[in-house]
């Protein structure tokens, strides 16, 4: 009766207060594609995009939503009807969304990177552009990276250009919100491993990072990391490494200060031969300047608080970064996540003489770390408690979503360490001091919320896919 109930008025859209905090459910969805998986892509001024993707890189079509503020469905549209096509990215504007996909073309043996331009209507607004051309054996998807600057409405797109036995050449364009092209540049990368890499820029530079990623003992990786940095007009190209004989590196991110036009390079870093995090770094690299490399040891103080009686004064094991931010005021955020997936193998002899080998799979997201940096120092530290364990799910409804305001963090998440779930968010202000409050009590709850899915979509607001005990699908969104 209970879910009849919430079904019933989740189909008018509600909107209500709870704990303080503003909620509303769009109207829900009957899923009927069960290789597709929800995901809040982000808002303009006036609509909010959502999509349905697929769970692998090819071979499903993807479907894009757009919705209203007050989260009422306006359009749906399916993006792709030919198997050859795989969705990419996509890149919010003012006016509407660029979506980018491959297409194969088996005639050619080659890939063609391409694009939509969709309004807020979901309207094409040209015909598809095609942006540049991959040979088969070029198509790495770990290679390619698409991103933009809000601030000033371009795109950015690094991609392979040739491959040698030990090399790679990459080409960068930044487009206009036209899609025309402002700048392009080449650079070689010299390597003997895989690569993964990532990008950030504004219209006037660009700064792109290029990892080595090498797997060592016990799945811990490696990453070399080159630093790309080139002006608008192909001029002043640096090309920098960041390697150590000492040391390894991982959990790479780059974020960038649009204020000051500040890049940063961030991560984690461990002594080699050793499992344990000794502490993190930050990279940061003023446009065309020298590089400053900062380490920031992980203090006994943190250890000890984190890990109590399982102490281990040479680092933390089994830590992710997962958030890299800055401010306005050139404030630096590190915002790492305990993590760890353990299998257990065990026989069942149930309804048979013979034996038969089942797995399950734990996954553990844990204890939050929040480190603040301001002028090449950490201003504090701080540990946000929690306990997500999961089985067999890939942790579908763990881990949190970070949202940025003005003056704060908030991070959304599933409270799983009792028989009844919350929705719940820590919040944490600039100076360190930090809460832990309900959004939806147990009572409440009659949806389960996939925060890694969700998305920041205002000044004060956030929206997040969420699954119906009837199968259905619906937006959740948290104003603040």
């Amino acid at each position: 009766m209970r879910g009849v109930l919430a079904l019933f008025v989740l189909g008018f859209c509600i909107l209500f207060k709870t704990n303080a905090q503003k909620v509303q459910y769009s109207t829900p969805i009957k899923v009927s594609d069960k290789t597709l998986y929800s995901k809040v892509l982000g808002a303009n001024s006036e609509v909010v995009f959502s999509a349905k993707l697929p769970y692998g890189v090819a071979g499903y079509n993807a479907i894009l939503e757009v919705y209203s503020k007050e989260l009422k469905i306006i359009k749906s549209i399916d993006l792709f009807n030919n198997r050859d096509e795989s969705y990419l990215i996509s890149s919010i504007t003012p006016q509407g969304i660029l979506v980018f996909y491959s297409v194969f073309y088996k005639d050619k043996n080659n890939y063609e990177i391409k694009v939509k331009s969709l309004n807020n209507n979901l309207v094409s607004e040209r015909k598809d552009t095609t942006l540049f051309v991959l040979d088969k054996n070029l198509l790495d998807y770990s290679l390619i990276d698409i991103s933009s600057d809000k601030k000033t409405n371009s795109i950015q797109i690094v991609f392979p250009s040739s491959k040698s036995t030990n090399s790679y050449d990459f080409k960068s364009l930044i487009l206009n919100n036209q899609l025309s092209t402002i700048s392009s540049s080449l650079f070689k990368i010299n390597f003997d491993g895989k690569l993964t890499l990532h990008s950030i820029s504004n219209m006037s530079s660009s700064f792109i990072a290029v990892f080595k990623d090498e797997v060592r003992q016990k799945q811990r990786t490696s990453e070399d990391i080159w630093s790309v940095v080139y002006s608008g007009k192909n001029e002043n190209l640096f090309i920098n490494k960041f390697q150590s004989d000492s040391l390894d590196f991982s959990n790479v991110k780059l974020v960038k200060n649009q204020s000051i036009s500040k890049f940063y390079v961030g991560g984690l870093y461990n002594f080699k031969k050793s499992e344990s995090f000794a502490g993190y770094f930050l990279w940061s690299l003023d446009t065309f300047k020298t590089p400053n490399l900062i380490f920031h040891e992980f203090t006994y103080d943190l250890i000890d608080e984190l890990a109590g009686k399982n102490i281990d004064a040479k680092g933390i094991y089994n830590l992710k970064l997962n958030d890299l931010v800055t401010t306005f005021k050139d404030e630096v955020y590190f915002v790492c996540q305990e993590y760890l997936v353990t299998r257990e193998v065990f026989s069942d002899y149930a309804f048979s003489t013979f034996q038969s080998s089942n797995v399950r799979n734990f996954f553990y997201y844990n204890n939050i770390i929040v480190v603040k940096m301001k002028d090449k120092k950490q201003e504090w530290h701080k540990i946000l408690r929690k306990d997500q364990i999961s089985v067999n799910d890939n942790g579908l409804y763990s881990s949190y979503k970070l949202g940025v305001f003005l003056d704060k963090l908030i991070l959304v998440y599933n409270n799983l360490s009792k028989n009844d779930w919350t929705f719940s968010y820590f919040i944490i202000d600039s100076k360190g001091q930090a809460e832990n409050k309900i959004i939806l009590t147990s009572n409440e709850y009659i949806s389960r919320n996939i925060t890694i899915d969700g998305a920041q979509t205002g000044l004060n607001e956030m929206i997040f896919p969420t699954y119906l005990r009837n199968k259905s699908q619906s937006l959740f969104k948290v104003t603040f």
